[in-house]
């Protein structure tokens, strides 16, 4: 960067060096080129003319001139500067000197030169603005904020962690205003917001996902700061029909931490339901509906309820509203890439307990099984509902139990040997007798097996809470016979000593529509 801008300055040098010998224009009129003496008031038209300063003829256009050009010694002396200036640039960047030199500028150089985008300004900027005692003047300090806060604000350039150090020691140190500190604070975040554009005729709510990502406050120190932010859905609705009802109360309040370099950023997930209903009426099949979202970022210094600072944003979105019957998420059909998520699917050993939750001792649902699952560099979407099969030899049936869904979204480009692993669970309410009987029976069956088999079949019904996944794929697979690890309390679940992985057979179903090939 030190190299481009020394040969720009070199070039400008020249350039400048050029002109300023021409010289700047002093007088117009007929001048003897020779000894540039005026000829105003002498015949020149005639042959026998000549000059009366030199005695040149002068009747001849050739040895007259137009103009009279005086060179610029001022600007002789910036060229040349300019020029040794660029010179001297290149000659510290070949030399790896960049950075001391700059260490030797003047506050206000270093501005402009990281205004212009130079990597080592930007360095020493950071160095100045960590520097104990503070050496930089207030003009100076409050030029350094306000890059900063313009390149944290600018979406459309990658923002340099750097800048983050500039801001955050600015804030930290009580250098920013209320208002600098609000704007600051307030673009901290990436706010990422995606719903679906389809519902169901009669639907009563849409669901809206806001992600949060603090990806513009990455701090070199890392350490936190004395503000709070709230975000929050301030409207949402059918236009002209605007309310919220969400489930999660209007928003979230967020403390200001600050990351260190590679650790991963935080991310905040919020969920609304929001109502689709207009005057009392549900959509119909057919309407296009215009909805519309806005919401508010509040900054506060902690512990207080006075906002210093408000940024508010809004998203408009059109819904269309289809018949009940029509998938919101389509499931296509290839056996090809089928065969290869299934490849890509394993479990471990199904865990089971013998000590099943105590009504007394248990306020909510409990497992009472539960499944560890892999996906390695899963490709597609998946969303599964999961079943465990008791081949009962004692039974004339094989029955099939429901025990939950397995829905994981798939990336295109996974990163190789990329491994995801979760865990399923059968709940059952302790306080429910009947569910809690019917769950020790089967419990009780499965240890007497040994055994289970675990389907999965796919149902994308399952998928339309996550806007972000737009199709899924058609698949059924079977883990056969997979042997049982009993635990002796819920605890256990978590803390499983099994290293098996089991793989499942994939089960070719004939493909229903060809034209869902994608």
């Amino acid at each position: 960067m030190m190299i481009l801008g020394g040969i720009a300055i070199c070039i400008t040098g020249i350039v400048g060096f050029a002109l300023a010998m021409r010289g700047r224009v002093v007088a117009r009129g007929q001048f003897c080129r020779k000894c540039k003496f005026a000829l105003a008031g002498i015949p020149i038209e005639s042959p026998e003319t000549r000059c009366p300063e030199c005695g040149r003829e002068v009747h001849n256009p050739a040895r007259r001139r137009a103009k009279l050009r005086k060179k610029s010694k001022l600007g002789f002396g910036i060229a040349v500067f300019l020029f040794f200036s660029g010179f001297g640039f290149i000659g510290v960047s070949i030399t790896n000197q960049t950075s001391v030199f700059i260490s030797a500028m003047p506050d206000g150089m270093v501005l402009q030169l990281t205004d212009w985008g130079l990597d080592e300004a930007l360095d020493e900027l950071v160095v100045r603005t960590s520097a104990v005692p503070m050496t930089m003047s207030k003009t100076h300090q409050d030029r350094a904020i306000k890059l900063g806060l313009e390149n944290q604000s600018n979406l459309d350039v990658e923002f340099d962690p750097r800048w983050g150090e500039v801001l955050y020691l600015s804030c930290a140190d009580g250098r920013m205003s209320h208002d600098q500190a609000g704007q600051y604070i307030a673009n901290l975040d990436d706010v990422k917001i995606t719903m679906r554009d389809r519902v169901h005729a009669g639907s009563r709510w849409i669901k809206v996902k806001m992600a949060v990502q603090s990806v513009r406050n990455i701090s070199l120190t890392g350490g936190s700061l004395p503000y709070q932010r709230t975000i929050r859905v301030s409207r949402a609705g059918i236009v002209g029909h605007e309310e919220i009802k969400s489930r999660n109360g209007g928003g979230m309040r967020l403390p200001v931490s600050i990351q260190v370099i590679k650790i991963d950023w935080m991310n905040t997930l919020l969920r609304y339901s929001i109502s689709l209903k207009r005057d009392g009426q549900l959509p119909t099949v057919g309407e296009l509906l215009d909805f519309g979202l806005e919401y508010t970022i509040e900054v506060r210094p902690k512990g207080e309820d006075q906002v210093i600072y408000t940024k508010t944003m809004s998203v408009d979105h059109q819904i269309q509203v289809i018949d009940p019957n029509e998938p919101i998420v389509p499931v296509f059909v290839n056996r090809e890439l089928a065969q290869q998520v299934a490849q890509s699917l394993s479990i471990k050993p199904i865990q089971v307990t013998k000590a099943f939750p105590d009504k007394d001792k248990f306020q909510s649902t409990v497992p009472t099984l539960s499944i560890t699952r892999q996906e390695q560099n899963l490709q597609e979407t998946i969303s599964f509902r999961v079943f465990l099969r008791l081949n009962d030899p004692e039974q004339d049936h094989h029955e099939e139990i429901e025990i939950g869904k397995w829905v994981a979204p798939g990336t295109h480009n996974p990163p190789q040997n990329s491994l995801n692993h979760s865990q399923m669970e059968w709940r059952v309410d302790p306080k429910d007798a009947i569910k809690v009987a019917y769950a020790r029976e089967t419990v009780d069956r499965m240890i007497q097996l040994g055994k289970a088999d675990v389907i999965l079949r796919t149902d994308a019904s399952l998928a339309e809470d996550d806007s972000e996944i737009d199709q899924v794929i058609d698949l059924v697979m079977i883990f056969e016979d997979v042997p049982l690890e009993i635990v002796e309390s819920i605890s256990g679940f978590w803390n499983s000593g099994s290293s098996d992985w089991i793989a499942g057979q994939y089960i070719d179903t004939p493909a229903s529509d060809a034209s869902n090939q994608p």
